[in-house]
C-alpha cells in the first residue's frame, strides 16, 4: 500500500512539473500583439528612415507664427497608408490629429498634401506610414515608417512684438532658447 502511495504521489509530482513546463514555455512563444494604433498612440516608439514615404514637409523642426500647416509627402510605393497624431503631454500618448477636412488617416496616393491647424506652443507631430496591405502585422522598421517632428506656434502678440520693436530682452531670450531647443531635434 505504501509503495503504491508513493508512485501515485511520484507520478503526480511529474506530471504537475509537465503541465507547469508546457503553461510557462506557451507563454515564450506567445505571438507579437502590437496594433498599429499601440505604435501611432506610443511615445515610446523610435523614429525609423524614410523608406515608404518621403516627406517633404516638415523637413526638420519648425518654428511658425500661423496655426495653420501643409504636411506632404511622396509615396515609395503604391498601396501606402499615412496617419498623422500629435503629442498629448497630460496623458503622456499621441493622439489623432485631424487635417481641416476631418481625417487623420488616408491613402497616400502619388503624393499627398494636407493642412492641420496646429495648437499655439510646441507641436510634437507623429507621421506613420504603412503597407495598408500588412496593417494587421505591423513591424516597425520593416513594414511600417514612423517619423517625428516638432513644430513651435509663436503667438501673433509674438510676432507683432517683433515687428514693432517691443520684445523685452527675457521675451527675446525665452523665445530663443524655445526656438533653439526645437532646432537641435
Amino acid at each position: 500500500m505504501i509503495e503504491v502511495l508513493y508512485m501515485l504521489k511520484r507520478t503526480v509530482s511529474v506530471l504537475l512539473i509537465l503541465i507547469f513546463t508546457i503553461a510557462f514555455s506557451v507563454t515564450a512563444f506567445a505571438y507579437d500583439t502590437t496594433t498599429l494604433n499601440d505604435i501611432i498612440r506610443s511615445s515610446d516608439v523610435k523614429p525609423t528612415k524614410q523608406f515608404l514615404v518621403m516627406i517633404t514637409k516638415p523637413d526638420k523642426n519648425e518654428n511658425i507664427f500661423q496655426k495653420s500647416y501643409i504636411i506632404c509627402g511622396v509615396p515609395y510605393k503604391s498601396g501606402i497608408r499615412v496617419a498623422l497624431a500629435v503629442y498629448n503631454e497630460k496623458l503622456g500618448i499621441y493622439e489623432d490629429l485631424p487635417t481641416i477636412d476631418g481625417e487623420s488617416n488616408w491613402d497616400a496616393g502619388n503624393f499627398f498634401t494636407k493642412e492641420v491647424e496646429l495648437n499655439k506652443g510646441t507641436n510634437n507631430i507623429k507621421i506613420v506610414a504603412y503597407k495598408s496591405s500588412e496593417a494587421s502585422n505591423p513591424k516597425v522598421g520593416e513594414n511600417v515608417q514612423v517619423n517625428t517632428f516638432t513644430i513651435i506656434v509663436f503667438t501673433e502678440d509674438f510676432k507683432k512684438k517683433i515687428n514693432d520693436n517691443d520684445l523685452t530682452i527675457p521675451e527675446i531670450q525665452e523665445n530663443v532658447d524655445k526656438a533653439l531647443m526645437n532646432m537641435r531635434r
